[in-house]
């Protein structure tokens, strides 16, 4: 037999060459196996899949409660955040916003995360620096946090002032506190699409074949 490394003659079954030190048989032990085989890049793949596929679950749910009871409550997935509320439709929006809240607003903070996730994947695809993809999926997760922390603000559920619009539920509410009883809850969708774009970033950043 021959050296796999040096190309010598060398004894049949050597488990190392006595020209170069070079062993010859790869123990049991240290040959990849499991999630130890697994490249960085093809799970940071996955991930930024994965958290792409998120945007079709609930992101965030408003409801509203009355004496401790809620008497509505819609979620919101993330498509419908980058699409813009659909106030007419959805009467819990429609029954607390003013009319100048009452405009459909796209989420941009929806739209950054998503675009960075889908431009991080198709660099990863088309086999590009890692380095860079994990950039942007590290924005796509911190996109996600701020849509989190400024859903309210964003929507102007802090600063409610019209009318009750005819649903009877809050016909009997104090609307000087509407902005009070509503509350706004992250759903699993934007928990679930954040720790993936977490994990596709370090994933990325510790892919050292191509960073």
């Amino acid at each position: 037999m021959f050296c796999r490394h040096c190309g010598q003659q060398i004894p049949d079954g050597a488990d190392f060459c006595p020209l170069c030190g070079g062993m010859q048989n790869t123990p049991a032990s240290s040959a990849p196996g499991g999630l130890a085989g697994i490249s960085k890049r093809l799970i940071a793949k996955i991930a930024l899949a994965l958290a792409l596929v998120c945007f079709c679950f609930p992101f965030m749910a408003v409801s509203c409660q009355s004496e401790g009871t809620k008497v509505g409550s819609t979620d919101y997935s993330g498509f419908q955040l980058m699409t813009a509320l659909d106030s007419d439709s959805d009467s819990l929006m429609n029954s607390t916003a003013s009319e100048k809240q009452k405009d459909a607003k796209p989420n941009i903070y929806a739209i950054v995360s998503f675009t960075f996730g889908v431009g991080a994947l198709i660099l990863l695809l088309l086999g590009k620096r890692s380095r860079i993809s994990g950039i942007l999926s590290g924005v796509s997760a911190f996109g996600l946090i701020a849509l989190a922390t400024t859903f309210r603000s964003y929507y102007g559920l802090d600063d409610i002032s019209a009318g009750s619009g005819g649903n009877s539920l809050l016909d009997s509410a104090d609307l000087s506190k509407i902005s009070e009883m509503i509350t706004v809850e992250v759903r699993y969708g934007l928990i679930a699409a954040v720790l993936l774009f977490a994990a596709a970033a370090v994933c990325c950043f510790l892919d050292k074949e191509y960073s």
